[in-house]
């Protein structure tokens, strides 16, 4: 074969290569007639430098990938597969190696015989083949290919696909790059996000009955009260059974779907209905499987694998409990001027969190609303967490919030100036709407990043006020929301306030509780915003809704636990209403009524003046 245009690519893989495991070991791979046929022919295309696969588990898109790397290699052309981590690495090396030993090119074959490394392969022609992992020292940096193929794009750590493609610059036009993988979570699904810079190939299916060409969904699988499911056509309704569905799947072809947003950038969504390994019995059982684990156990783990791994389609969370940015934006706020503390609040706490490149603080007012003991025992949530003095001196209260002001401090955390800029800002006195004026009565600031010894030091410089805080894991100490941890070492560290240790687990399921009341129109609302967008815009909602609740395997332990997976770029507001949540909680409804009761007097002084 020639080392120019590799038109013969898929031919001479069907006449050279054989199986070295699954189903079909010992024999030869065919192509012909699936629909990795046109995938294997585009990569050949010289006028095509990206190929990009979004297709479902054991479709075959890593045999597509070993098929084509050991092609390219009898080709005379220098080939990198690159994999997500040591483990799979060394796996698919292993497969290249067996796939290699039973080619029956010589050539590659001879390239494969029993030596090291196994992860790199070189022909007497020059070609070669090299199985690196992103997380070598070197991968990606040093190594330069003609060809580039990735493995599970979703897996990789960062995004490196800009790295690798510059590794295949210095070939020009004969340099190409190809990715396979199943989908992920949407807000972080590297595949789907090339595929949608490609034309988007589906695979179309025609009707034997009316002749329309129509994708095959998920949606038109009926399934409910029969023996073996159906396909019902969108087109005319015409009900295929299993192995007729096959059939139609089998003389179908790929169309476009798109323009392609980049020149050159072709893709392809494979889903399980094209898989040979599946049917249409096997692919419905699973999705019954997992909307029975969901049903027993309330973990949408399963449902979310049969999105990604069979249907392909990124998995877009659920907002927690109907609360949305825009539940929050439109039943959320309340007619009040920010730069006034509303009359019910009674205390002001100021958070923190720390970023590379920035400092995010928000203001925030806190006060009591006193209800009658069945009103208080029946609000859904509160009783899962620790509230101290919720119940102070035989009566029942319930927090309120408020936000005032949110402002973010970009520049470098390890500046002290902008520290100093973020102090001065905290320390300006708010006027009370009684009249008296109120400072925050903490400063609460997360030590957990990268600038933990400049939060120590600027705490311990600032004194009373300021509060170092820190998130722990749920299992370290439960449901409790706060605890301050005074030991030497930390009083060293931190100064005369020792570290708040917050749980975040308690944390953002109590501030979810708090807004799914607010938004369900709980009078007065625990969480409410002012009208005026200046501070708090659909910007500052969506970080607050960013997170939702998954349960989670302990590798360790082996018991599957609830946790906060964040399904969105940012989510510094959240992390800001459960801080300040923890440190109400921590001062006490007890502090937060003798607060009251103190600017209620400072108000009836100046009245008396």
């Amino acid at each position: 074969m020639a080392a120019g245009r590799l038109g013969k690519l898929r031919r001479w893989a069907e006449r050279n290569i054989v199986v070295g495991d699954g189903p079909r070991t010992g024999r030869p791979y065919r192509i012909t007639g699936t629909p990795w046929a046109e995938v294997m022919d585009t990569v050949d295309d010289p006028d095509v430098q990206q190929v990009v696969v979004r297709g479902a588990v054991q479709s075959g898109k890593t045999a597509l990938t070993i098929a084509a790397g050991l092609g390219h290699l009898a080709a005379g052309r220098s080939v990198l597969v690159y994999e997500p981590d040591d483990k799979l690495k060394r796996a698919l090396a292993a497969r290249i190696v067996t796939w290699g030993r039973l080619c029956r090119d010589e050539e590659v074959r001879e390239a494969y015989l029993p030596k090291r490394p196994p992860h790199r392969r070189v022909t007497a022609s020059g070609g070669s083949l090299e199985v690196i992992s992103a997380r070598e020292g070197t991968a990606g940096v040093f190594r330069t290919a003609e060809v580039v193929l990735i493995d599970e794009l979703r897996l990789f750590p960062r995004d490196l696909l800009g790295d690798l493609i510059d590794r295949t610059a210095s070939f020009g036009s004969k340099g190409r790059i190809m990715t396979v993988s199943s989908a992920g979570f949407e807000h972080e699904c590297k595949t789907s996000t090339e595929l949608e810079k490609s034309d988007k190939r589906h695979w179309f299916m025609k009707c034997a009955n009316c002749g329309q060409e129509s994708s095959p969904v998920w949606s038109n699988v009926v399934y409910a009260k029969r023996r073996y499911p159906i396909y019902s056509m969108a087109c005319c309704g015409t009900a295929l059974e299993g192995i007729p569905f096959r059939r139609a799947i089998e003389a179908g072809r790929w169309k476009p779907t798109k323009q392609a947003m980049v020149e050159g950038i072709v893709g392809f969504h494979a889903d399980a209905f094209l898989s040979k390994f599946e049917t249409l019995r096997t692919i419905t059982r699973q999705w019954q499987r997992a909307s029975a684990h969901r049903k027993q156990t309330s973990s949408m783990s399963e449902i979310i694998s049969f999105q990604t791994g069979r249907l392909c389609v990124p998995y877009r969370p659920q907002d927690s409990g109907g609360v949305t940015p825009e539940a929050i934006r439109t039943s959320c706020r309340e007619p009040y001027d920010p730069a006034v503390v509303p009359a019910e609040a009674s205390v002001l706490i100021a958070c923190v969190d720390t970023q590379d490149d920035r400092l995010e603080a928000e203001v925030t007012g806190w006060g009591v609303h006193e209800v009658a003991e069945d009103d208080a025992t029946k609000i859904k949530g509160w009783h899962h967490h620790e509230f101290r003095g919720l119940r102070h001196e035989g009566r029942w209260y319930r927090l309120r919030r408020w936000g005032l002001a949110y402002k973010r401090f970009y520049g470098d955390p390890g500046n002290v100036d902008l520290w100093n800029e973020l102090a001065q800002w905290v320390e300006t006195p708010r006027p009370h709407a009684t009249g008296p004026l109120l400072r925050p009565v903490t400063c609460a600031v997360d030590s957990g990043g990268h600038y933990g010894a400049m939060v120590s030091e600027f705490v311990k410089d600032r004194g009373a006020g300021y509060q170092a805080l820190k998130g722990l894991p749920p299992q370290r100490f439960g449901a409790v929301l706060a605890r301050r941890s005074v030991t030497e070492d930390v009083l060293t560290t931190y100064g005369e306030n020792g570290l708040l240790l917050v749980c975040g687990n308690s944390g953002k399921s109590s501030i979810f509780s708090m807004l799914r009341q607010s938004i369900a129109g709980v009078e007065p609302r625990p969480c409410v915003w002012p009208m005026d967008e200046s501070n708090y815009s659909i910007v500052e909602f969506e970080s607050i809704v960013s997170e939702h609740l998954v349960r989670h395997l302990d590798k360790r332990t082996g018991a599957t636990r609830l946790g906060w997976r964040k399904f969105m770029k940012h989510n510094e507001g959240l992390d800001l209403a459960y801080y300040s949540l923890a440190v109400a909680s921590h001062l006490g409804i007890g502090f937060l009524l003798s607060e009251a009761r103190a600017i209620e007097a400072a108000a009836e002084r100046k009245l008396a003046a």
